[in-house]
């Protein structure tokens, strides 16, 4: 039986749309920071620029090498005049890269839960400049490929900006802290509210710790929304395991990948 390749589901899109968090590090000063301290997008007063905030993040980890982990959990009540549906998503995602952010090697984890019962979904990709290398399971069955181009959207995957931009964008945020006991110096942002880019939120919070270079070592956020059709809560977290990665090898099942190889 041919596996079907599952996109990530309406309700995880939806989930990362609303993402919100609670939670980080403990910081040692309460000082703050220097202006030379402040990484790219922040001031003062908070996060002023969101895209610059993340595109310093992702340009220093290309430059190093990294390795982090995703965790997103979610749940959907949906009422209306006949019906009550809950819904409720898990996902887990680790990523590693090298410099230049090739080769590397992600998986990917997601769990639903509903009435009509569960599912469970994996994926892995590893992929270089020529080459993705590809592994499906669903249930029992696993299924393997190799390609041309890198893993597309809608594969269960998706990049760690694409969170971190969910979180830092919907956020009000200002510094609370800076941690000058470590090698880096590390910067705190919390935010108790979203900004107007999303509606009908009643609970909020969210805290990003991030370096002067513009590294986001950990993020998190928990939402709550309503709305007519219901209630979403989203309970995301970010952590930056590696900042320096110098090989990402291919998977020991890459032989089993190449021989089920297809062209664009």
């Amino acid at each position: 039986m041919e596996l079907r390749r599952v996109a990530l589901p309406v309700l995880l899109a939806s989930l990362l749309v609303l993402a919100g968090c609670s939670g980080a590090s403990q910081l040692s000063s309460p000082d703050e920071p220097t202006e030379e301290e402040l990484p790219p997008g922040v001031s003062q007063d908070g996060v002023d620029n969101a895209s610059t905030l993340v595109d310093a993040h992702s340009a220093a980890l290309n430059e190093s090498g990294y390795a982090y982990r995703v965790g997103l959990a979610g749940s959907v009540n949906v009422n209306d005049s006949e019906t009550s549906t809950a819904y409720e998503t898990n996902l887990t995602q680790t990523s590693r890269a090298e410099p230049g952010g090739r080769p590397a090697f992600v998986t990917a984890d997601v769990r639903s839960a509903q009435a009509g019962g569960n599912q469970s979904q994996t994926v892995a990709y590893w992929w270089n400049d020529t080459t993705t290398l590809a592994r499906f399971s669903a249930g029992e069955q696993t299924q393997y490929a190799a390609f041309d181009q890198r893993p597309g959207e809608g594969q269960l995957y998706a990049p760690d900006d694409q969170y971190l931009r969910q979180i830092v964008g919907a956020s009000n945020f200002s510094v609370s802290g800076v941690d000058r006991s470590g090698e880096e110096t590390l910067i705190t942002l919390t935010a108790t509210e979203a900004n107007a880019s999303l509606q009908g939120v009643t609970e909020y919070n969210a805290t990003v710790v991030v370096d002067s270079e513009g590294r986001i070592h950990s993020a998190r956020q928990y939402a709550v929304v309503e709305s007519g059709q219901g209630t979403q809560t989203v309970d995301l977290h970010y952590e930056l395991t590696a900042t320096s990665v110098e090989t990402v090898a291919q998977p020991e099942w890459a032989d089993e990948a190449l021989g089920n190889r297809t062209t664009a």
